[in-house]
C-alpha cells in the first residue's frame, strides 16, 4: 500500500478516537451535573419530609394537651 494511504487511515482513526475522548469527556460532565442536582432533590426532600414529621408530631402532643 501507498504511504498516503496509510496516512489518510491513521488521520481517519486519530479522528474517530479523538471524537470518542471528547464524546465520553462532554457526557461524564453532564453526567456528575445531573447527579449533584439528584443528591440536592434527594436532600431537600429528606429535609421536608423531617420537617413536616416535626410539624404533626408537634400538633399531635398539642392535641393530646388539649
Amino acid at each position: 500500500m501507498k504511504m498516503s494511504y496509510w496516512a489518510l487511515i491513521l488521520t481517519f482513526i486519530a479522528c474517530v478516537a479523538g471524537g470518542l475522548v471528547w464524546s465520553a469527556n462532554h457526557y461524564h460532565g453532564k453526567f456528575l451535573e445531573e447527579q449533584k442536582r439528584a443528591d440536592a432533590a434527594e436532600q431537600r426532600a429528606d429535609s421536608t419530609e423531617a420537617i413536616t414529621e416535626n410539624v404533626l408530631r408537634t400538633m399531635a402532643i398539642t392535641n393530646i394537651i388539649q
